[in-house]
């Protein structure tokens, strides 16, 4: 390498004489005592500027997500004053595994005050902490050659998840009832998650019509660990089965990548016609004959002809006699409400009196009951039984 140049550098310098007074030679005119000062013309001189020298820096995202391709810069400076030649940065990695890819040569001479960056790409196969050391060598024209060195830490996390469930508030309803579907997700990654996204669950019948809830549920950012709860309603329009199917959407927040959750289904209401009860039948025995201090037996049936359950809630009984004290107060003799009836099912209210001396008995009986979805009540009117007579004589 040629030799660095020598810098013009301007130094003043000054001189004292001492003589033995005036009149004289000037050895012999200067008093004794006295200082004569005499300038001369300013000399340059030739100094060495200082050697090269090296700074480094290095800078890297502070979290990165397992398979992310993170960028490692490192950054050399010469901060001395004559050129670098062939400056070698060297990444020297430590901790959590991952591989890395090298960077291109930094370049020739590095001249004073310049910096130039160079640039690795480094992609973590598992969580940890990697430590990025980085030491920069290069060569001097005269002096000991320039080093320096940095570091930086990273963080490797395990990408951003989303888990998903699924609940439906109910799993039977009637016309005119809402149903509400809960959908909780969770990331159980370690990196965060943006941009979360469900649009609205559609159901599989057209027998639900959207009441309640956004159209396209977003938030903004989860946290590893934490949680997120959606809710929808949809109002009973007919009958049938509906289920619904949730599949959320994001980010992770490091990578970028999108993060899709398994599909999960709600699991089925079954939508019912409402509860239709009636009064079959009123039935006294023995018929058409009983004798005088015998039990009438009386059984009602009731039927519940549509699909949801209904609950029984009250009996009015009455009777009828032509004369006398034909018969006795009734006696229930089956526990039956409240009694829950499902849809399709059919139940018998039975009770007893006991005969009187004589003439005719005939009861009547009415039912009050409600809906067991909806709490709706209702009353059925009341219905008549044959007649049986009351006789000691009389053939049966």
């Amino acid at each position: 390498m040629p030799a660095a140049p020598l810098l013009p550098v301007a130094i003043a310098l000054a001189a004292t004489l001492a003589g033995p007074g005036p009149g004289a030679t000037l050895a012999e005119s200067v008093a004794p005592g006295a200082t004569l000062a005499a300038v001369m013309p300013a000399a340059t001189m030739m100094a060495e500027p200082a050697p090269g020298a090296l700074a480094a820096a290095v800078a890297v995202a502070l979290e990165a997500s397992v398979g992310q391709a993170v960028t490692v810069t490192v950054t050399v400076t010469n901060t001395g004053g004559q050129p670098v030649a062939d400056p070698r940065p060297v990444l020297h990695p430590g901790g959590a595994a991952g591989t890395f890819r090298r960077a291109p040569p930094l370049g020739g001479a590095l001249a004073p005050g310049e910096a130039r960056t160079v640039a690795w790409t480094f992609e973590p196969a598992a969580p940890g902490i990697v430590v990025l050391s980085v030491s920069v060598t290069g060569t001097n024209t005269a002096g000991p050659e320039p080093e320096a060195s940095a570091r930086a830490i990273l963080l490797v996390v395990r990408p951003a998840a989303l888990a998903t469930e699924a609940a439906l508030s109910a799993t039977a309803a009637v016309p005119g009832q809402w149903v509400s579907l809960t959908v909780t997700v969770t990331n159980p990654g370690g990196a965060a998650a943006t941009g979360v996204t469900i649009p609205m669950p559609a159901p599989s019948t057209a027998r639900l019509t959207p009441a309640r809830g956004p159209v396209r549920a977003v938030v903004d950012r989860l946290e590893p660990g934490s949680a997120t709860v959606f809710i929808w309603s949809w109002s009973v329009s007919g009958a049938g089965m509906a289920s619904f199917f949730v599949r959320p959407s994001g980010r992770d927040a490091n990578s970028g990548r999108t993060v899709v959750a398994q599909g999960v289904e709600s699991g089925r209401v079954r939508l019912l016609r409402p509860a239709a009860l009636r009064l079959e039948s009123l039935y006294l025995l023995p018929n058409p004959v009983a004798r005088p201090g015998e039990f009438i037996e009386a059984t009602l049936v009731v039927t519940n002809s549509g699909e949801a359950p209904a609950e029984v809630t009250g009996v009015d009984i009455r009777e009828k006699k032509s004369q006398g004290d034909a018969v006795g107060q009734p006696t229930i003799r089956s526990p039956v409400f409240p009694a829950e009836m499902p849809g399709g099912d059919s139940r018998s209210i039975v009770w007893a009196y006991r005969a009187g001396p004589g003439g005719t008995a005939q009861a009547s009986a009415a039912v009050e009951a409600r809906e067991l979805e909806t709490g709706r009540g209702f009353k059925l009117p009341a219905v008549l039984s044959n007649i049986v007579v009351i006789s000691a004589t009389a053939i049966r």
